[in-house]
Order: structure tokens, then C-alpha cells, then sequence
């Protein structure tokens, strides 16, 4: 009898968790490694460059020029994957590319006093094959799952994606901190982090290597095509675009409210360190607060979207974006902005799930890919514009007032997908009668 019940236990753990599909299980565990790739190396890019010597332009570069090669690499990327034998091997060889780039750009302090720049141009250059890692992923989800079973897979993939920030950035920070009393010993550090980062990308290609597609899935032929040829298949797919008005429209809504997402980005650093007088400690405090608030509500809102659909849980979740800008500026109180980056944690995995299942739901099946590709620009475009005009603000208006027209930016995009939502629910309302 016991063990009866302890089987029935297990099953029932086994269907909240997800832990049946085994799918689900390697792509939470690649989601992990695919973490740590991340926070073990971008959290340190100017840290480690500013410990090489770089002045304030090449820091500066850091943050423009891989965004500026993602530019070039998104669409290239994404109308190959169209044309590729096999996405998974596809997948896998962008995540070797991306392990191995690492280890060699932490060797840039072995090149002298002009290393960094190396180091600079060594990111830049990681981010176009990580580019068609981000393409190839989001291509290859859509493969294995049906339309109707991917927002809980993904929630879950999420949920342990922002977990591991919660600790890296503790474990990190406390090394750096209490554990580096030299620059030399930091550099080691970074580097080491570097090298253990191309660690972590192995194993999250062994994880990828084991999952498998549904068997109605069909592999597509390949084909060796032309680079005109290629072009003109571009073209062809870019002007097929108005034949899919339901993904414009999503396109147009996605950069309006990605711009105002974006644009205080830069004010929340501004704000509570150079203008408030907080620590890098009590930063990262409230960044664990975040990502703790994150992820306890990530599951939780993929079940919403399952049972309630992608749009009233996306709009619900921008709201919640639009007030944490404001609620961060109100008082220098501690607790209170503490409170504000729970609630952002809290609310953000709504917009974040439903923004991209929102993007599936409307994604045209021919040339998948490419849309996916058009879809990742539009979120590049407006990462390389909107942190720019975020500080051409700040410089006239100073931080809060930066930070409440964020609101406000915020509020008229998440209004402009309830106009969307309502329209759509009037339109099938009136098919019905």
C-alpha cells in the first residue's frame, strides 16, 4: 500500500513538473547551461575590459558593437534555417562556435596593453554565431511542440533560466568582492569564469543532442542554393509579408513596447547608484530579488496562458512593466525599491511568454525561420536605439522624469495591444453570429 502510494505521488510530481516529456526535461537542463554561458561571461564584459586598461570608448564599443553585428547576422541566419537538412545539428554547431570563442577571447590580457581590444572585437564577433544560436533555438522549439503544448515547456525553460542568475550573481559577486584583493587576481578571475562558460556550453550541446523531434515532423530535403538565389528568396519572403497582416501588426505593436521597455534600461543603474547613492551590493540584491520574484512566478504564468490564452496575460504583464519605473523613482527608500523590482520580477514572465507564444501564434509557416529572424531584428533594432535615446533624455530631464516618461511610453503600448485584443475578440464575436 505505501508503495502504491508513493507511485502515485510520483506520478502526479512527474505531470506537475513536466517531468514525462523528456523533451521538456533536456531543454530545462539546456536552459541551465545555456545560463550559466551567459552570466558566467556577459555580467563581466566591462569589468574585465575596464582591468585590461580600456578607456571609456572602448567601453563604450561593448555594448553597440555586438548589437551592431547582430544587425548583419539575423536574417542571413534565419533564411538559412529555412533551408537547412537539420536544425538540431544546425543548433548544435552554433553552440560550439559560441563555447569556443570564449575561452580564446579570455586570453586577451596575454596580448599586451591593447589586449582589450581583442577581447572587444573577439564579443563582437561571439555574438553572430550566438545570433544564429538564439534563431536556430527559437526555430527548432517551434518543432517540438505543437501550437497548443508550447507555453508551459517554455515557462518551465524560463523558470530555470532565471534561476541561475540568482546564484552566479551571489557567488561571483562575493568572489570578486571578498575573494580578488588584486587587479591581477580579478583578471585571473574573468577569465577563469570565460573558461568555465565554454564548459557550460558543452554540456548544453549534449543536452540538445538528446532531445527529439515528434515523429510528424518532417525533415526537410536541403538545399545548395546560390547566394543570389538566396537574396532573391529574401526578397521574395520580405515582400510575402503583407500577405500576413495579423504578423505585421504584431511586429509594430512588439518594437513599440520593446522601445519603451528598453528605454529606461539605462536609468535604473543611473538612478539608484550615481544619483541615489546605493551600492553595487544593493544592486545586486535587488537584481536577485528580481530574478527570485521571477521565477517562483514563471510556471504560474504559463499555466495562465494555457488556460486563458496569450494576449490577456501578455497585456497583464505589461501593465505590471509600466508601473515598475515610477514605483522604482518614487522614494530612495530601500524597502520600497526593493518592493518595485519583486513586483517587476513578478510580473514580467507575463509579457515575456506571451510575447513570444503571441509571436508563434501569428507566425506564417512558410519561411518560418526568416519571420523568426524578422521578429529577433525588430527586438535588435530597438536594443540598439532605445538605451541611445533613454540617455539623450536623461541628459535633459535627469533620471525620474527619464524613468516616468518610461511609464508612460510603457502604458500607451501595453493600451495599444488591448485595442488588438479587444478588436480581435469583436471580430470573432461577429464571425460567430
Amino acid at each position: 500500500m505505501g508503495l502504491g502510494i508513493y507511485k502515485q505521488m510520483k506520478r502526479r510530481m512527474e505531470a506537475e513538473l513536466a517531468l514525462e516529456d523528456k523533451n521538456t526535461v533536456l531543454i530545462m537542463a539546456e536552459a541551465v547551461f545555456a545560463a550559466f554561458v551567459l552570466q558566467l561571461t556577459n555580467p563581466f564584459y566591462q569589468l574585465f575590459a575596464s582591468a585590461m586598461g580600456a578607456d571609456e570608448v572602448a567601453i563604450g564599443l561593448i555594448s553597440s558593437l555586438p548589437a551592431f553585428c547582430a544587425l548583419f547576422v539575423l536574417l542571413p541566419a534565419s533564411l538559412m534555417m529555412d533551408r537547412v537538412k537539420e536544425k538540431k545539428k544546425f543548433l548544435m554547431t552554433a553552440i560550439t562556435v559560441c563555447g569556443v570563442i570564449l575561452p580564446l577571447v579570455a586570453l586577451s590580457p596575454f596580448l599586451g596593453d591593447r589586449g582589450y581590444w581583442f577581447f572587444i572585437i573577439g564579443i563582437s564577433v561571439w555574438n553572430a554565431p550566438y545570433i544564429c544560436y538564439t534563431v536556430a533555438w527559437q526555430s527548432y522549439f517551434s518543432d517540438l511542440y505543437p501550437p497548443t503544448n508550447r507555453a508551459l515547456p517554455y515557462s518551465r525553460r524560463q523558470m530555470v533560466y532565471n534561476a541561475v542568475p540568482i546564484f552566479t550573481l551571489l557567488a561571483c559577486g562575493l568572489l570578486l568582492s571578498y575573494g580578488c584583493k588584486t587587479l591581477e587576481s580579478k583578471i585571473l578571475a574573468y577569465q577563469i569564469f570565460f573558461f568555465l562558460a565554454f564548459g557550460a556550453a558543452l554540456l548544453q550541446r549534449r543536452m540538445i543532442a538528446r532531445t527529439e523531434l515528434p515523429p510528424y515532423i518532417k525533415t526537410p530535403e536541403g538545399s545548395k542554393q546560390s547566394v543570389g538565389q538566396l537574396a532573391k528568396d529574401f526578397l521574395g519572403a520580405v515582400k510575402a509579408l503583407k500577405q500576413h497582416p495579423k504578423f505585421c501588426i504584431f511586429l509594430v505593436l512588439l518594437f513599440c513596447f520593446y522601445f519603451s521597455w528598453q528605454i529606461a534600461w539605462p536609468m535604473f543603474f543611473l538612478f539608484l547608484v550615481t544619483e541615489s547613492g546605493f551600492n553595487e551590493v544593493s544592486k545586486s540584491i535587488f537584481d536577485i530579488a528580481s530574478y527570485v520574484s521571477l521565477t517562483m512566478t514563471s510556471t504560474w504564468w504559463g499555466k495562465r496562458i494555457d488556460k486563458n490564452g496569450v494576449r490577456g496575460s501578455t497585456i497583464l504583464g505589461m501593465l505590471g512593466c509600466a508601473v515598475t519605473p515610477a514605483f522604482t523613482v518614487a522614494t530612495t527608500n530601500f524597502w520600497v525599491i526593493l518592493a518595485a523590482y519583486i513586483f517587476s520580477g513578478a510580473t514580467a514572465p507575463g509579457f515575456q511568454l506571451g510575447l513570444f507564444n503571441d509571436m508563434l501564434e501569428n507566425l506564417p509557416e512558410e519561411n518560418k525561420s526568416l519571420y523568426i529572424g524578422i521578429y529577433n531584428l525588430v527586438m535588435q533594432i530597438s536594443n540598439f536605439v532605445a538605451p541611445l535615446c533613454g540617455v539623450a533624455l536623461y541628459t535633459r530631464i535627469g533620471s525620474v522624469s527619464t524613468m516616468r516618461v518610461a511609464s508612460v511610453l510603457r502604458f500607451a503600448a501595453a493600451m495599444l495591444f488591448a485595442i488588438r485584443f479587444l478588436a480581435g475578440k469583436v471580430k470573432k464575436n461577429k464571425a460567430n453570429v
